[in-house]
């Protein structure tokens, strides 16, 4: 069985970024020194009317404590970004398996000044972004707890962006952040997951920064979009992006089973596949 979207990446990473890589300008956005690097697994369901249609992403979550800031992005973001920031660009070309990434979109919190930025990514280069107010979360704690390795856990719950949410979320980690946009409580959320069971997310690692870093979300090469219109056709976006490079291309990749595919034979089998992704993290009104 060919798993589309896995070659679809291995494509564009490998032959669309070779002759695209990106390029970065002075105008560094929202740049962030983060002290503390947090690790997430989200599972989740990536179309809404098959149950089996399920995926997983790891996520970092970069902590500025001092700012107040965080940014959550793919772990393959983060790699291939910090390459591009601090590092040799061709150093992405003999390590595309640490930069493969099936989500699309990175988070940039602004606990402080209120602020919330989402971009979207159409290669490496190219992207959308939309922003707005922090998103306001009204937490209700409740006094369950639950042992989860060194962490006692306490539950709480909210209603956010179309879904009902459960967050496990631990005091003795007391930094009020979590996946995606979640935040605000006493403690750093070490499971979050909606009531449907279609997203799942679970901290597997806390690693503190022993060497300082910056690191921005970069906007130069960017278009602000409606975020209804980034939720529901980001990943159509993307596609479409891609595959038009490669219609003028005349790429052949071998799958793992040995068949040999043409680009025409890619765009094809990967069109049903990106229709099928119809379930993003909030539901737009």
């Amino acid at each position: 069985m060919i798993r589309t979207h896995i070659i679809v990446y291995l494509v564009t990473y490998s032959v669309f970024n070779m002759f695209f890589l990106p390029i970065l300008t002075a105008q560094e956005t929202f740049a962030i020194n983060p002290e503390i690097k947090f690790v997430y697994l989200m599972v989740y369901q990536t179309d809404t009317a098959d149950v089996q249609s399920v995926e997983d992403e790891t996520f970092v979550l970069l902590y500025d404590k001092e700012k107040q800031k965080y940014i959550f992005l793919p772990e393959g973001i983060f790699y291939r970004d910090s390459i591009m920031q601090h590092g040799d660009p061709m150093t992405i070309l003999g390590n595309l398996s640490r930069v493969r990434h099936n989500i699309n979109y990175s988070v940039y919190m602004n606990l402080k000044g209120k602020e919330t930025v989402v971009k979207g990514y159409l290669n490496a280069q190219k992207g959308v972004f939309y922003q707005e107010k922090l998103p306001e979360i009204d937490w209700k704690l409740t006094d369950s707890t639950r042992i989860k390795g060194h962490f006692v856990l306490k539950k709480a719950e909210a209603n956010f962006g179309g879904r009902h949410w459960t967050a496990w979320y631990a005091p003795s980690v007391p930094y009020p952040i979590g996946p995606y946009k979640f935040y605000g409580l006493p403690g750093v959320i070490v499971k979050l997951y909606d009531d449907k069971g279609q997203y799942k997310f679970e901290l597997t690692r806390i690693i503190p920064l022993k060497q300082s870093f910056s690191f921005s979300m970069d906007l130069s090469q960017a278009r602000e979009i409606d975020k209804k219109d980034f939720l529901l056709n980001l990943d159509k976006m993307a596609f479409n992006y891609k595959m038009a490079y490669l219609k003028s291309k005349n790429v052949k990749i071998k799958t793992q089973d040995g068949k040999t595919l043409s680009s025409g034979d890619l765009i094809q089998k990967a069109y049903k596949k990106i229709q099928e992704r119809n379930n993003p993290i909030e539901l737009p009104e």
